[in-house]
């Protein structure tokens, strides 16, 4: 009895059967060559979308979430429904989005507050940001980064918790300078290339080394220009100049473009007409 019975993947069971058990058997068993998860790191939703399978990993996580909330798996339908939202606006559903990581939001108000549920929050907060700000409501995109970094002062102070404030305090200065409020823009973006580099300081693995400085050089531009809108021509070379470092170095083709832009920007700023020409052209 129960032989054939087939034990459905999920977040909690995962595989479901247990494949060297029933190998061992006699049984031929096949294991799919898609397949999604949702862990805390985001790579793995990453690897679905860079295959194909984005809209296929977007279906499964919210058809996960809703089995899971109904068996009553609380924290394991929130990591489903992040899942969701962080995969729905690399596939062009912004609102899917949206309602994914409010739904996970609302199931972690009454959670006691422990370093993975503050990690789940402050994710869900910045992709909720980042949703609302691709759907041009720059609004909500603030309150949620602006709510965000609230919470993340409240996170223990370490790695991740940088990591965290960092991503959020980059996000408000972007919609701060959509908005044309250079002040907080400039603020926030300099508060985030601090905790940017002292992460830097303390990060040993080349993976995530790299990518804290590929986010590094993204605030630098983003001050860079700032700083350009404000008049501060030295202030935007300067900053233009240490993206443009560090694109060459890590070959990040599009982030340098943005960087030699920057500097054509400002030397038509000054009227350096042949130079801002020269940039331009090799932008």
């Amino acid at each position: 009895q129960g032989m054939h019975r087939y034990a459905m993947p999920s977040l909690v069971t995962g595989m479901g059967s247990i494949p060297t058990s029933v190998v061992s058997q006699g049984y031929l068993t096949m294991l799919p060559d898609v397949y999604f998860r949702t862990g805390q790191s985001h790579s793995d939703m990453l690897e679905a979308v860079d295959r194909g399978e984005g809209r296929e990993a977007l279906a499964f996580y919210e058809q996960e979430a809703v089995d899971l909330e109904r068996r009553g798996h609380k924290l394991e339908a929130v990591k489903a429904h992040r899942a969701a939202a962080f995969v729905a606006p690399r596939v062009g559903a912004y609102q899917k989005s949206i309602r994914a990581g409010l739904r996970g939001l609302e199931l972690l108000k009454q959670e006691h507050q422990t370093q993975e549920i503050l990690a789940l929050q402050l994710s869900l907060y910045v992709t909720l940001g980042g949703s609302y700000r691709r759907v041009g409501d720059l609004r909500e995109a603030r309150r949620y980064f602006e709510e965000g970094l609230e919470i993340a002062r409240s996170f223990p102070k370490v790695r991740r918790g940088l990591t965290w404030t960092a991503s959020l305090s980059r996000s408000l200065a972007g919609v701060a300078y959509s908005q044309g409020d250079y002040a907080v823009a400039l603020e926030q973006g300099l508060e985030a290339i601090r905790l940017l580099e002292d992460r830097l300081r303390v990060t040993r693995p080349d993976r995530i080394r790299f990518n804290t400085r590929r986010h590094l050089a993204q605030t630098y531009i983003l001050v860079a220009t700032v700083q350009r809108h404000r008049g501060s021509l030295d202030e935007a070379d300067t900053y233009s100049l240490r993206t443009l470092e560090i694109a060459k170095e890590l070959h990040l083709q599009e982030i340098e473009a943005q960087a030699i832009a920057g500097l054509g920007w400002v030397a038509l700023a000054r009227k350096n007409h042949p130079e801002a020409l020269e940039r331009f052209q090799s932008a």
